[in-house]
């Protein structure tokens, strides 16, 4: 297995909580969206189960990224106390994956991930770790 892909290895939800119980649909179900799923409930402190979501409401996009439609009409998504957002952006530059989170109707948000093989390179290709990431915006902001 490639340096890039041990990346996509999911270290604490593996298939057995990836399961029809929990309505996350397992066809073409790959290691990188378990990780993305297991960001995802990093970050609402929660299981598969209890995600505000319905995993039917979670699509793999052309290149088989994944997309998430999160539910924030009761919680939002804050940087401490409840910290929903700070959990997704330390996961995802944790496990080098791109996330975009953008407007999906009335209370709702839809989060996309896309992996990224390095930490240097050309930037589509590559993704920083935390460290990096502040250290380059206290910078800019100096």
């Amino acid at each position: 297995m490639s340096e890039a892909l041990e990346l996509f290895i999911p270290r604490s939800i593996g298939p057995e909580h990836c399961s029809r119980w929990s309505g996350i649909p397992q066809s073409g179900l790959a290691d990188f969206h378990r990780v993305a799923i297991e960001i995802v409930c990093r970050s609402f402190r929660c299981g598969p189960w209890n995600v505000p979501t319905t995993w039917s409401r979670m699509k793999l996009s052309g290149g088989g990224w994944p997309m998430f439609k999160i539910s924030v009409r009761s919680t939002g998504l804050a940087t401490f106390d409840f910290d929903q957002l700070t959990r997704l952006v330390v996961g995802a530059h944790d496990n080098c994956i791109r996330l975009e989170v953008s407007p999906s109707g009335p209370g709702m948000l839809m989060l996309r991930m896309w992996p990224r093989q390095k930490r240097s390179g050309q930037m589509h290709e590559r993704h920083p770790t935390i460290e990096e990431a502040i250290s380059d915006f206290r910078r800019m902001s100096a």
